[in-house]
């Protein structure tokens, strides 16, 4: 499976609920700290999780570019 896990809460002890595809344009409505996310490629990681503003769930910051 492509893409990555949408949550639907700020951590990944939660189910996941849906996928993004790499380069899916996305509309955030909300930011929290929650669990950290390691990148798996080694770019980093972070606590910050972002919530989309279609109510779909959250998604870590890792893999997030901002525009």
């Amino acid at each position: 499976d492509e893409g990555v896990n949408i949550r639907c809460s700020p951590g990944t002890s939660c189910s996941p609920v849906g996928k993004i595809s790499a380069g899916e344009k996305l509309t955030c409505d909300k930011e929290t700290q929650g669990e950290l996310v390691i990148d798996p490629n080694g770019d980093g990681s972070s606590s910050t999780w972002y919530h989309l503003a279609d109510g779909r769930g959250w998604m870590s910051a890792v893999y997030i570019q901002k525009n």
